[in-house]
């Protein structure tokens, strides 16, 4: 299959490019296949044609001979006072252009000429009426012989076409169509593997960020324990902290009462002391 398909990037744009291809290809094989139909249909019309041409000119120049006999043995011999007076054609050929199915046939016709009556004057003395009859079934003959030409070289020309036409429809249908389906076919299949791949791709990417996603959600929720843990610590610590400080603060209110204490009571003394002595006195 690969030998028979164009050697193309897979691409959406290649195989819209092939598709139109393909269309373009299509429609140029309809068309051939049209046109070598009615080339076929013109070729049979022309075979009938010259088919029935021949017959009529077989019998058309028997008559000519015969009667050019009839006007030998009635004027006598009359050709060479024919070719002296003879200076230029007295028939003349005119060609035309038919188009048939985009072919062109040439048409042979007879053209009229000037020069046709200048051999009148033979067989003015005797047996003018056979040599005019001679000269006109001759005239006849060469119109039938012109047309068989005509007809012989349509034949050949539309047969010519109708090979090169054959061998277009021929290489569309078998070797462009098919290698043009066969690389739409591989593009597709192509595509196809790699949309496949895109969407494991993506699913390996969604499965990687959820675990990415989880693995982000422990480590915070780890961290956020550690912070509890942590601001739990500090808040014992600082517990065990206020409670030393009140209990020196309570200590240091007590001592500063007992000195108090004991002070009033040195005074007392004193006081007591110098009273007893100014009595002794």
């Amino acid at each position: 299959m690969a030998e028979q398909r164009l050697n193309v990037f897979p691409s959406r744009m290649v195989l819209t490019a092939i598709k139109e291809r393909y269309a373009a290809a299509k429609t140029g094989h309809d068309l051939l296949k049209r046109k070598s139909d009615a080339i076929k249909v013109n070729l049979n019309n022309i075979l009938k044609k010259i088919l029935v041409t021949k017959r009529r000119v077989g019998a058309s120049i028997k008559e000519s001979f015969f009667s050019f006999t009839e006007a030998h043995w009635a004027a006598g011999d009359f050709n060479n006072i024919v070719i002296e007076n003879t200076k230029e054609s007295s028939y003349r050929i005119r060609t035309k252009i038919n188009n048939v199915a985009g072919v062109k046939l040439p048409v042979f016709d007879r053209a009229i000429s000037s020069n046709a009556a200048k051999g009148d004057m033979v067989g003015l003395s005797k047996g003018g009426q056979s040599v005019n009859k001679s000269r006109d079934s001759f005239s006849k003959t060469l119109d039938d012989l012109v047309q068989l030409a005509g007809l012989q070289t349509s034949l050949k020309t539309l047969d010519e076409a109708l090979k090169v036409t054959n061998r277009r429809v021929n290489a569309l249908e078998f070797v462009i169509m098919p290698q043009l389906t066969n690389t739409m076919t591989y593009i597709m299949a192509e595509l196809d593997e790699l949309e496949r791949e895109d969407q494991f791709r993506i699913k390996k990417v969604k499965d990687i960020m959820a675990r990415v996603e989880e693995d982000r959600l422990e480590a915070d929720a780890a961290q956020k324990q550690a912070l509890d843990a942590e601001r739990e610590r500090r808040g014992v610590t600082a517990g065990a902290a206020g409670a030393s400080a009140a209990a020196d603060d309570e200590g240091a209110a007590g001592g500063k009462k007992k000195g108090k204490k004991k002070g009033a009571r040195d005074a007392t003394q004193e006081a007591q002391f110098a009273v007893d002595s100014m009595l002794g006195d």
